[in-house]
């Protein structure tokens, strides 16, 4: 794979990231409705508009949408989108010739990008991302 394909990637799985954080968040439509429309309108625009890499492009947004679902409680703006999109972008180069025709694998990437942001997040006591400086609780039984 290429660096320009690789790059790509990364653009279209933030893009995927952060319009679906929007549609679901800022326009409060849902998150399932947010991930649908971004991943619909993606997988018929961006075939026509990247030729060959066009079904790629689209599953990398797809699998960024996913990420645009999460909850106000996991992810809280779009810089930490953009991070989770990076882990994203990361373990779909890695993994684009692996468990190919296995479901499930971009949800799956998707929520180990978000596990991982999450991870960092507590155990940095949210220095590097908006927050109060201190760990968040991790009894979920107070969620």
């Amino acid at each position: 794979m290429d660096k320009v394909m690789v790059f790509k990637i990364f653009i279209m799985v933030i893009l995927g990231g952060v319009s679906t954080f929007y549609i679901n968040h800022k326009l409060k439509k849902g998150p399932v409705f947010a991930s649908a429309i971004v991943t619909f309108f993606s997988g018929i625009v961006l075939p026509f508009l990247f030729k060959d890499s066009g079904l790629t492009m689209a599953a990398a947004t797809a699998a960024g949408s996913y990420i645009g679902m999460s909850g106000k409680e996991q992810i809280q703006n779009s810089m930490e989108i953009i991070v989770a999109s990076i882990f994203l972008s990361t373990l779909f180069v890695i993994s684009n010739d692996v468990f190919i025709g296995i479901g499930g694998k971009l949800g799956t990437m998707a929520c180990i990008s978000v596990m991982a942001l999450y991870g960092i997040k507590t155990l940095s006591g949210n220095i590097m991302f908006k927050g109060n400086g201190k760990p968040k609780d991790l009894d979920i039984r107070n969620n």
